[in-house]
């Protein structure tokens, strides 16, 4: 009941600041960021200021912020041992397609693999306690 609860709360946020995106009167911003003179004020997310006039960004902040949060307040984190096995599976996954999976990567790319792997089994929790 108080996840139905949650989602009912998350998409009647959405869809209010939905609508005050659709009414921005100028070009969008960056999010998240101090006042600007050339976008008004789309939506407050969680006390802070969001200005974009782009509904698609706004969607992507609001459920960011919010995703963000039921983490915070629920424990959802990711281990460096769940990233290690989920690019163990990837590279094992490629191999059997008979594509090339370096063990080593330049420290760039295996930077940017980890937060993919952080970000997609992130989700995949959020998703599966929602």
């Amino acid at each position: 009941m108080r996840i139905r609860a949650w989602l009912l709360l998350c998409l009647a946020l959405i869809a209010g600041s939905l609508v005050k995106a659709q009414r921005a009167d100028a070009p969008g911003s960056d999010a998240m960021t101090p006042p600007d003179a050339r976008t008004a004020l789309a939506a407050t997310v969680l006390g802070e200021e969001v200005r974009t006039g782009d509904a698609g960004e706004m969607q992507q902040i609001v459920l960011t912020e919010l995703f963000d949060r039921y983490a915070e307040l629920h424990g959802v984190e990711v281990s460096d041992a769940e990233i290690e096995t989920h690019v163990e599976a990837m590279q094992r996954g490629m191999r059997a397609k008979g594509l090339t999976a370096e063990d080593e990567l330049p420290p760039e790319e295996a930077a940017q693999v980890e937060q993919m792997g952080r970000a997609m089994i992130r989700q995949w929790k959020l998703n599966r306690a929602l």
